[in-house]
């Protein structure tokens, strides 16, 4: 990959070989951890139990009401019709079966009426929670964004999906346990061996724990039964099968933080071209360059695309709901016989702007506005 966060000719080699990836994070794991966080999709059959493998979910018992809330909020946004027609090819809403994914360690298999999750304060047990007390909950639906940090030109793991769950600080009190007022961090292990920890005060964002993905019970790739969205921060601070969190505090750096990935995991603020097709050829005439953009919490509120390092262009937001949504954008071009390149920058509310030199993609995240090259003949 291009140190400008381009896909030029002379990547050819490492997209088609995949040299790319493996490269980005071979100095930082083990072999046997090849595993790009976020990226690399997990095992999804073999070890799966029956249930999940038939896609029965008896024992997670949704309740009517809940699947309605979603299936209105599902409703609102035209689910069953996630493509924007003669506009943005990019569905508004991931299904789940294109929703990327990443697991370090497979996917192990949850019996939902058993599963718990253990609370902690520095060793001690405060109390235990599991899918009764969830259910007991007014469940709530939620639009979000999940990115891996790995994504990049080469990358773009990145996907939008339509929650149903509650608020993890509702589920503590619903269960009489308050936040230790010395805790510095929240520790999360999961039934894969995989930990992460995010800071205590990212529970007031606040964090969610989540049972239904686009009115559905969650995948098992995706952390069925239940899996944690913690807004603001890479995928991998959003853990999945959640056994224990713990109250700490001293630091601690979990599965993918111990190979050098960053710690904080904020989003930075990247702009990514789906179209047209990197080192792609296209008809003389019109083009459609379109694309997404996304920073995370801090919502973007403008793209703008040049051509062949010509004026910039405001792009038109498709789709572009606020904050821990992604944007998809477009621009129609008049492009000539040629060699060409296409690049695309996003702003966000608080004026954070993607690089226009294309960006760091590094183990903080990519940060680019990513340029595209592509012939016209």
């Amino acid at each position: 990959m291009s140190a400008r966060g381009t896909v030029k000719r002379r990547d050819l080699l490492m997209i088609l070989s995949g040299a790319a990836l493996t490269a980005a994070c071979a100095p930082a794991l083990k072999a046997s951890q090849q595993a790009l966080p976020d990226a690399q999709p997990s095992d999804s059959g073999g070890n799966l139990g029956a249930d999940a493998q038939s896609g029965e979910v008896d024992s997670l018992a949704v309740a009517p009401s809940q699947t309605a809330d979603a299936g209105s909020v599902l409703d609102s946004v035209e689910i069953t019709d996630t493509s924007l027609p003669d506009i943005q090819p990019i569905s508004a809403i991931t299904p789940a079966n294109l929703h990327y994914v990443t697991s370090c360690c497979g996917s192990p298999a949850i019996d939902a009426s058993a599963w718990q999750v253990q609370v902690l304060d520095r060793g001690k047990t405060l109390g235990q929670f599991g899918m009764g007390q969830l259910l007991k909950l007014p469940a709530k639906t939620k639009e979000h964004t999940l990115e891996c940090i790995s994504a990049g030109p080469l990358n773009q793991a990145i996907s939008n999906a339509i929650w149903t769950g509650v608020p993890l600080l509702e589920v503590m009190a619903s269960i009489g346990i308050a936040v230790p007022p010395s805790a510095l961090s929240l520790k999360f292990t999961c039934a894969d061996g995989y930990t992460t920890a995010v800071p205590v005060s990212d529970l007031q964002k606040p964090m969610w724990l989540v049972w239904l993905m686009n009115g559905q019970a969650i995948p098992p790739e995706h952390g069925f039964p239940v899996r944690l969205l913690n807004p603001g921060r890479y995928g991998m601070k959003n853990p999945k099968w959640l056994t224990s969190m713990e109250f700490i505090d001293t630091p601690y750096l979990g599965f993918w933080e111990k190979a050098g990935w960053s710690d904080t995991a904020v989003y930075r603020p990247q702009t990514l071209i789906a179209r047209p097709l990197a080192l792609g050829t296209t008809p003389p005439g019109s083009l459609k360059v379109y694309g997404t953009a996304y920073a995370g919490s801090d919502a973007v509120e403008q793209v703008q695309v040049r051509l062949d390092q010509g004026p910039w262009q405001n792009a038109v937001l498709d789709y572009a709901p606020g904050a821990d949504i992604w944007v998809l954008w477009h621009l129609d071009l008049i492009v000539t016989t040629g060699a060409h390149t296409v690049q695309a920058r996003c702003q966000t509310a608080n004026s954070a702007q993607s690089s226009d030199d294309g960006g760091p993609q590094d183990l903080a995240g990519y940060g680019g506005s990513m340029s595209v090259d592509f012939d016209v003949a």
